[in-house]
């Protein structure tokens, strides 16, 4: 595990790898949609890995239809009283990224009986913005993909709205 640490530690140094800020990565969202929107956040077990990106797209009925910059990532268990302790993992600390999660933990639970109070991670976002970058090859995605969204970003800038309008109405396989 450490030789891969360092191989990708010196590809990174050595700009081996795509800029991972303008990588947008795709995340299917079904039962949970929902909720993804009203909590501008997407969560996964924290056994499932990821790579390193900045932006998160909330792909449903075969498109993204909501994207945002992730701006905290939290893991979340509960300790021995039962109470859900929150670990910030990378990004900017606030107290309404916590908040969201924890109505997130209690909406899940009541709306669609999941239980999700420990281990878990969550990628906050300042906000989900609606937009509608379609898959156009058949069938739908069952696990997260990657997107360059680099030439969109540089026109975008720190503005997700103009972002999410620059994506919307394209198309991806």
């Amino acid at each position: 595990m450490r030789v891969i640490d360092d191989y990708s530690a010196y590809c990174a140094e050595m700009d081996l790898l795509p800029d991972r800020r303008k990588r947008l990565r795709i995340v299917p969202c079904g039962d949970t949609f929902d909720l993804n929107k009203q909590w501008h956040l997407y969560y996964q077990p924290t056994d499932r890995s990821y790579s390193e990106h900045e932006y998160i797209g909330i792909y449903n009925r075969k498109a993204v239809r909501l994207l945002g910059k992730v701006a905290a990532i939290y893991d979340n268990q509960t300790d021995k009283s039962g109470k859900m302790q929150l670990k910030l993992v990378k990004g900017e600390d606030r107290p309404e990224f916590h908040e969201r999660i924890e109505r997130m933990v209690v909406d899940s639970k009541q709306d669609i009986g999941w239980e999700i109070s420990s281990g878990m991670r969550f990628f906050c976002a300042v906000q989900l913005v609606p937009t509608d970058f379609e898959k156009t090859s058949s069938g739908g995605i069952q696990g997260p993909r990657f997107w360059d969204i680099s030439e969109q970003v540089e026109k975008a800038g720190s503005d997700d709205l103009k972002l999410a309008e620059l994506l919307r109405n394209q198309k991806w396989e």
